[in-house]
């Protein structure tokens, strides 16, 4: 959240109140997708950013979705006196009106052709099941319901 010019004021309260977050996981970043996906057998890969800008009703929904995803893992690990004064200064940076928020995502799509497996069908076995995945993604690609793995 830190990072973009409309929430300086996140970064500066998390500094005031020596709040500290870890590195960003390996599974995020600009690169994260294009790293996943480059050795996979794919064609016709579209990738797509998109924006959602919206607004929260008030600073008490967005201290709700503030416990609802990723960040509610650097709120955990605050002390109670950091957690107080987080929720002080939103609520004080917000006040009661409208609260702007903003997802970003991005998307991709792809086809991949399993060779020789083409009357396997989709979970079925095939003489060439997952030969075409690379060791370590088979996990993902079967997580996945990548075809025929």
């Amino acid at each position: 959240m830190g990072g973009r010019p409309r929430w300086q004021w996140h970064a500066a309260l998390l500094d005031e109140l020596a709040v500290t977050t870890e590195e960003a996981p390996p599974s995020s970043g600009a690169h994260f997708l294009q790293d996943l996906l480059s050795d996979m057998p794919l064609s016709e890969l579209e990738q797509s950013h998109h924006v959602l800008e919206f607004e929260f009703e008030d600073a008490d929904t967005f201290w709700t979705w503030c416990w609802s995803h990723g960040w509610r893992g650097v709120m955990e690990r605050l002390t109670a006196e950091q957690l107080d004064g987080y929720r002080k200064g939103a609520f004080d940076y917000f006040g009661d009106g409208p609260v702007p928020g903003q997802l970003r995502a991005d998307l991709v799509t792809a086809t991949t052709i399993v060779p020789g497996n083409v009357s396997g069908g989709v979970g079925q076995p095939g003489p060439d099941k997952c030969e075409h995945i690379p060791d370590g993604l088979v996990g993902f690609a079967t997580a996945n319901r990548l075809p025929n793995c």
